[in-house]
Order: structure tokens, then C-alpha cells, then sequence
């Protein structure tokens, strides 16, 4: 996101902040600002592979955040580099911005929902996002426990449905991890603030791999999200 808000530019500050060291490899080019996206362009399969590798052989990373992938040909090769490395994934399943333009090419859906998400660790869809991955409504927090069910049936060891987009006086992230639920519930905010599912996902990562417990990263992931979102509206 070259306005600094979202994307790499969130990612990288977040992480920093929290103490955890960010290799960036860049998957889509994106031109946006605050009010969103108007043009995307991923990296080709091969650059994007020949990034992966050197971080990966020379880092030996643990974790890894994933966001917009963009073309099925570069979510196949992240799951496949991530089962060779045992790479331990903490995936946005970004479909489109917060404006509503698309940040997933025709056809990559499927291979989102079929291979990348059973490859993950965690999952951090928001409501819509999660209603179009389950094909379940997605309005109040027990849909979005069943939602949450659901997309963990799929594959990843825990999901957490943010709750920006439910319906309620409050915003409840509800997370589902080794069959139990955990619910966060804050104040909700008068408007999207640009970037906060990158912040959120990226500090998720970045706790987890400090070593927090998962509803205790989960949880503080969100509370650092909802922070800096109150100073960006």
C-alpha cells in the first residue's frame, strides 16, 4: 500500500513494534490510498518463489503472515513452499478492500478456500469475508460461530472471525481453537479504519510467534488493532 496504511507498510510496523523481525516479501503491487484500491498487479509466480526461497533457506523462519495473493498460481506455490519449510501460516483471506474492489483474480477463490486455508495455522477472515469462505450468513455473533466451525472443518487448527462488520453495540472477534470458543467484545468504532485487518493479523503472527498462547495472541492482537484504528478516524 504505497499510502503507508495497509498492506507491507502495516505489516512491517507492527511487527517491529512488537519486538518480531519482518522479512517482507511482496506478492501483489498495489496502487491505494485511504479511500481504496485502483489498480493491482501480482508478482509473477517465479519472482515471487525466488523471494520465498532466499528468506526461507536463509531465515528458516517459523511463522509467516499471508495476505492478498491475488492469482491461484501464487497461492499454490506459498502452500506448497509452506508444507516443504513446515512454515506455520497465520492467513487474511483478503477477498477485496475495504471499498469493495476485488484483490482476488477470477478462479483464485477456489484455490484460496481448497488450499490455502486447510494449509493454514489461523485463519482472520472479518464477517463477509467468512460468510463468502462458509456460505453461511454472517450477521450476528452466533453466526459467526458457526461460521468460525465451519471454516475450521476445512483445515486450519484455529479460526477468529472479527467482528468489525456484526451487527451489535459492541465488536465481538470470536475465535474457535481445539473445539472450545473465546469471545473479545469492544467498543465498536464509527467507521472502518483503513488497514486494521493487515494490523491485526500481523501482530496475531507476530505474538504467536513470541510465543503467546492463541486466545491470549488473539486478544491482544486485537486490542493493538482497535488502538490504532481509534487514531486513524
Amino acid at each position: 500500500d504505497p499510502s503507508g496504511g495497509a498492506g507491507l507498510a502495516a505489516d512491517i510496523k507492527v511487527i517491529a513494534s512488537l519486538g518480531a523481525f519482518c522479512a517482507p516479501v511482496i506478492s501483489v503491487i498495489t496502487v491505494q490510498d485511504t479511500r481504496g484500491v485502483r489498480a493491482v498487479r501480482p508478482v509473477e509466480p517465479g519472482l515471487l518463489r525466488a523471494q520465498l526461497e532466499v528468506v526461507l533457506e536463509d531465515l528458516r523462519p517459523e511463522w509467516a503472515k499471508v495476505g492478498v495473493l491475488y492469482s491461484a498460481e501464487n497461492i499454490e506455490l506459498v502452500v506448497s513452499l509452506a508444507h516443504e519449510h513446515g512454515l506455520k501460516l497465520v492467513v487474511d483471506p483478503v477477498l477485496r478492500a475495504g471499498a469493495g474492489q476485488p484483490l482476488l483474480a477470477p478462479g483464485a477463490l477456489e484455490a484460496l478456500r481448497d488450499r490455502l486455508l486447510p494449509a493454514a495455522f489461523i485463519i482472520t477472515p472479518n464477517a463477509r469475508e467468512a460468510a463468502e469462505l462458509s456460505g453461511l450468513e454472517v450477521r450476528e455473533p452466533e453466526d459467526a460461530r458457526r461460521a468460525a466451525k465451519a471454516l475450521a472443518d476445512l483445515g486450519p487448527e484455529a479460526v477468529v472471525v472479527k467482528g468489525g462488520h456484526l451487527s451489535g453495540h459492541e465488536a465481538v472477534d470470536v475465535l474457535y481453537y481445539e473445539g472450545r470458543f473465546y469471545e473479545f467484545a469492544r467498543p465498536r468504532l464509527s467507521a472502518d479504519a483503513h488497514g486494521s485487518g493487515c494490523v491485526f493479523s500481523s501482530a496475531l503472527a507476530a505474538l504467536l510467534a513470541l510465543g503467546r498462547p492463541v486466545p491470549e495472541a488473539v486478544r491482544e492482537a486485537g486490542d493493538l488493532a482497535w488502538e490504532l484504528s481509534l487514531i486513524h478516524i
